[in-house]
């Protein structure tokens, strides 16, 4: 990547951290109390994953130049024509900004658009659940040798309570570059979460994956705390999978910030 690139790179992905931020002053209505309404921003624009920062993200391996890094991310998703038909997109930052020796660059920004169908609990005529099947591209961006990516089709099977949810993601690879071609025996073929609202705010999140081919996997744990118009974020993982650019390195990762979305 040449000069110019690695210059504008960090001022696009700052204004969106900035965009982020702003999230929680722009929603127009927000149901937190029920799992199946997302935090609103207009009629047919939500919050789709957590919106976070973490500014202090840190690992006891030493597999990066810094151990202690910046995280944060960005999801978003449009509902087309008052349809059940959704696109979301969600980024992820990776910044190694206490790196001063090495310019502070970024690790790696993961790019994550998706097209799916999705079908509330409420809407569904064969059981309480909500379903949603789609389309998932990953990639980072990022020329050879670091370039990473695939394409999935899911489905998402996922139960809800008034304190629990529960969603089983499964997918089915379509493709894989030439530089992650193992990359499901890392990532597997599944993604289980399970979150517990403890009050109407305050929530415990566990995700797993394993790889029954490649017997490795993953777990992480997150936890959300309200203050303000925002909430405490505290994050744990380990496993494989961390990011898109280290999928087979075996790391344990703690990040404290903040999470404008519950």
């Amino acid at each position: 990547m040449d000069a110019p690139d690695r210059n504008r790179r960090p001022a696009i992905l700052l204004c969106m951290a900035v965009l982020a931020m702003t999230l929680p002053n722009c929603v127009v209505a927000q149901e937190m109390n029920r799992w199946d309404a997302p935090t609103v921003l207009t009629d047919s624009l939500s919050v789709y994953r957590k919106n976070y920062i973490l500014p202090v993200s840190w690992t006891p391996d030493d597999i990066h130049s810094k151990n202690t890094e910046v995280e944060f991310q960005m999801s978003l998703q449009q509902r087309l024509l008052r349809s059940r038909f959704h696109v979301a997109y969600t980024q992820t930052a990776f910044w190694q900004v206490y790196d001063s020796g090495n310019e502070r660059p970024f690790r790696e920004v993961t790019h994550n658009p998706q097209a799916f169908y999705r079908l509330e609990r409420d809407a569904n005529p064969f059981a309480p659940i909500a379903l949603e099947i789609g389309y998932d591209h990953t990639s980072n961006g990022q020329s050879d040798p670091e370039s990473r990516g695939w394409d999935r089709a899911y489905l998402r099977p996922e139960y809800t309570t008034q304190r629990w949810r529960i969603g089983l993601t499964l997918w089915g690879t379509l493709y894989r570059q030439e530089n992650n071609e193992d990359i499901t025996d890392f990532m597997g073929h599944h993604q289980l979460e399970v979150d517990w609202h403890i009050t109407e705010a305050t929530r415990l999140s566990w995700m797993s994956r394993y790889s029954f081919s490649g017997e490795r996997g993953a777990v992480r744990l997150r936890a959300t705390y309200p203050t303000g118009n925002g909430y405490l974020f505290l994050q744990v993982f380990h496993g494989h999978g961390e990011s898109l650019i280290d999928y087979d390195q075996d790391l344990t990762r703690i990040g404290i910030g903040y999470s404008f979305t519950g």
